[in-house]
């Protein structure tokens, strides 16, 4: 999910919007770890090592401590990555009725997250 500027949203993701596989690693290496994992790797498929080098492609997205905790967790395991855009559009989503009860304009929040002001719309009054 490619928007604007995904910096407002990182206020809005919560654990219970990821997949269960991630909240699964998110048990493992924590919430922070888990964004930066998906980040790197949304989409593909990894296979987790046994044992990590400081230079693998896992420690130096996530940090050493964290993909050692993950292979640990998974040794040898070939790993499809989520792309987590449930917990994408539920940050957005919930990131659009904060800034319309902060009395932001439709078209401003359309213009701020990358949708139509339709679509901005449909979000507000559903719920």
């Amino acid at each position: 999910m490619v928007m604007t500027s995904d910096a407002p949203l990182k206020d809005d993701y919560r654990v219970e919007d990821l997949p269960q596989s991630l909240q699964e690693v998110e048990e493992v290496i924590g919430f922070a770890a888990t964004l930066k994992f998906v980040e790197a790797f949304g989409g593909l498929e990894i296979t987790i090592p046994k044992t990590i080098t400081l230079d693998h492609a896992l420690a130096e997205a996530i940090g050493l401590e964290e993909a050692i905790k993950l292979s640990w967790a998974f040794p040898s395991i070939v790993y499809k990555v989520p792309l987590a855009r449930a917990m994408h559009i539920a940050a957005r989503n919930r990131l659009i009725k904060r800034l319309k009860a902060n009395k932001v304009k439709t078209n401003d929040i359309a213009k701020q997250v990358g949708l139509g002001v339709r679509q901005v719309q449909s979000v507000l009054y559903e719920s």
